[in-house]
């Protein structure tokens, strides 16, 4: 039987994962010709997003019930998060400051359904709703660092990232883990972990797209 993390990016390799690379955001990202406000708008809503992100990290650490898993998690939450900091602080001093930022539809959306499914899921499918993040951007980025013009980008440090060997072992201990837990789950549950997995890639998407049209509350 495959594993759980194999099922879970066939479910959207030929689907949502294309859908996600045929994104303006990212063709543009790509070729370093993306507006600059719409990258402006993505920076500001990531940073929000990521201060949630970061939190339910640090909770699923405290379900987890391997001491080296709890571990990883804690450093996950503070040291990916810092690193994403920095690079967020390198672009943000470029934009005008915002102290009253506000979350919008799409990242609350996001944020939103991250929380909803740790407090009435059960750990694998917690696990299953945090991998998409981890795993789509470090695809992308590699996608990115493949095909990009070699020309000079203005976002080559945020490709950088996402796209480096280190990030990559991060990931590839996220999906571990994540295959770990889905061991002892039932067909029912296996199930449940896939559809949570492909919301969470939907979420990955709509975020992008929403960025790419500086997406405002309609009322």
């Amino acid at each position: 039987m495959q594993t759980f993390s194999k099922q879970a990016w066939k479910s959207i390799n030929n689907t949502l994962y294309k859908d996600i690379l045929n994104l303006e955001f990212i063709k543009d990202l790509m070729h370093g010709s993306l507006d600059k406000r719409a990258f402006e708008f993505y920076i500001k809503q990531d940073k929000l997003y990521l201060e949630e992100f970061g939190r339910i990290l640090s909770m699923i650490s405290a379900k987890l019930p391997k001491a080296e898993h709890r571990a990883k998690f804690l450093m996950y939450s503070k040291d990916i998060m810092d690193v994403e900091r920095e690079l967020h602080e390198e672009f943000l001093s470029l934009f005008s400051a915002d102290e009253h930022l506000e979350a919008s539809p799409s990242c609350l959306l996001y944020t939103g359904y991250l929380h909803s499914i740790f407090n009435t899921s059960s750990l694998p499918c917690i696990l299953a709703s945090v991998l998409p993040c981890f795993w789509i951007y470090q695809e992308v980025g590699k996608y990115i660092l493949k095909n990009q013009n070699k020309d000079e980008n203005i976002y080559q440090s945020w490709i950088n990232t996402y796209g480096c060997e280190e990030y990559e072992k991060v990931v590839q201990e996220v999906i571990e883990i994540c295959d770990e837990y889905s061991l002892s789950v039932s067909k029912e549950e296996n199930e449940k972990m896939l559809i949570i997995f492909k919301k969470a890639s939907q979420m990955e998407w709509l975020f992008w797209h929403s960025a790419y049209k500086q997406e405002k509350w309609p009322i």
